[in-house]
């Protein structure tokens, strides 16, 4: 595995996982339009635009194309994404 580097915490062929810390009313997205991404919350709060809230211990799939989670207060997060 990787050194961390800032965000990342491991880039490889396979997947690569940044941790986010976000402060309030910041959002976050799948890092491109043409792919997902599966995000962890370690901390905090994030909310979906259809209302629904994910609190820390939820994994989330966030597909192609879909609009940003808000973070609802400070928080932290896990991104796992396929590499660019």
């Amino acid at each position: 595995m990787d050194v961390p580097d800032g965000h990342t915490l491991a880039n490889c062929a396979h997947f690569k996982v940044e941790r986010l810390p976000l402060a309030l009313g910041e959002t976050l997205a799948a890092t491109s339009p043409d792919r997902c991404a599966l995000c962890s919350v370690v901390s905090g709060a994030l909310d979906a635009a259809d209302g629904r809230r994910f609190a820390p211990g939820t994994l989330v799939l966030l597909p192609c194309g879909a609009p940003p989670l808000r973070a609802a207060a400070a928080s932290l997060v896990l991104r796992t994404s396929l590499p660019s």
